[in-house]
């Protein structure tokens, strides 16, 4: 009883999965709906450009204190 109620947040939801999984039967028009799709990936915040061979990446480290640092 307690497990099958902890165990249900985890689970997707029946009426859901059912819904966005399978083609549904139209038969008043006697066609299948097919499921729709999930929506593509967008390219906002990618990075595309790399620098080139002779270019310095300026990689530059936060914290510590090494023996040359005064």
């Amino acid at each position: 009883m307690f497990g099958q109620g902890l165990f249900s947040w985890f689970s997707s939801s029946k009426t859901e999965s059912s819904e966005n999984a399978q083609p549904t039967w139209d038969p008043n028009t006697l066609t299948m709906t097919q499921p729709q799709s999930p929506a593509a990936p967008t390219t906002e915040n990618v990075v595309t450009n790399q620098p080139t061979p002779t270019e310095d990446m300026q990689l530059e480290l936060r914290g510590g204190g090494g023996p040359d640092d005064e």
